[in-house]
């Protein structure tokens, strides 16, 4: 796995991964394409309903509420959710070694999984400032002293589908910049997360999918009509 374009990571049988907004959802290659869509699909809807309902970027927390709460009425079931603050005894933090620490204690070390997380960050690495998809992930997670971002596995076997969802949040004394690759000292940065496995209604994420998709189309295309030009 090294792409992170999501025309790759519909792909049928291969594991693979892409950026939606401000999350790096991987696949396992178990879960089929038409799942894969309505996951990515349910992530931005999430992404956009909790931006337009908490403007205020700073408040990141607010808009986790809002994010998750989308997800819960979609077909993910979401338990209750709380924010961990995440200690470190190093003086530098690296918010990717910080989510490879935490992915180990859910997916478990030597997991295919966690080499899914570990892949995607570091095709994220390689991609910098140089590909679009890393532009819109940079884009979306950081403003001036706040961040946020998420990482999710997919996975699928024959009791039916599971996302790993690794959320965080981070508020530094000084400007965040690259926010997954910024090394930073742990007394000039808070970082909390909330993680857990999350499983999937199928049956209520398919059905409801062709309206989460008419959803984001018609905002792609009021913001389109709204381009000063």
């Amino acid at each position: 796995m090294d792409a992170l374009s999501a025309e790759e990571a519909l792909q049928a049988g291969k594991t693979n991964a892409t950026v939606v907004g401000s999350d790096v959802i991987s696949f396992t290659a178990e879960v089929k394409p038409a799942m894969r869509q309505a996951i990515i699909d349910s992530a931005l809807l999430a992404q956009l309903a909790a931006t337009r309902k908490v403007a205020d970027e700073t408040k990141i927390y607010d808009w986790y509420d809002a994010y998750f709460d989308t997800l819960k009425n979609v077909g993910w079931l979401v338990q209750e959710h709380g924010f961990a603050e995440f200690t470190e005894t190093a003086n530098d933090i690296e918010a990717h070694q910080v989510v490879l620490d935490i992915a180990a204690g859910l997916l478990g070390p030597g997991s295919t999984a966690l080499t899914l997380v570990r892949t995607a960050l570091e095709s994220l690495v390689r991609a910098q400032e140089k590909e679009p998809f890393f532009v819109i992930f940079n884009r979306e997670t950081r403003h001036a002293e706040s961040a946020r971002f998420q990482v999710s596995v997919a996975e699928s076997d024959a009791t039916g589908h599971l996302i790993t969802l690794m959320a965080f949040g981070m508020k530094a004394s000084s400007t965040l910049t690259h926010v997954l690759f910024v090394k930073v000292r742990s007394s000039e940065v808070e970082i909390r997360h909330q993680s857990g496995k999350v499983s999937i209604n199928a049956e209520v994420l398919q059905a409801v999918h062709p309206l989460i998709q008419s959803r984001i189309l018609a905002h792609q295309k009021a913001f389109i009509v709204d381009l000063p030009i």
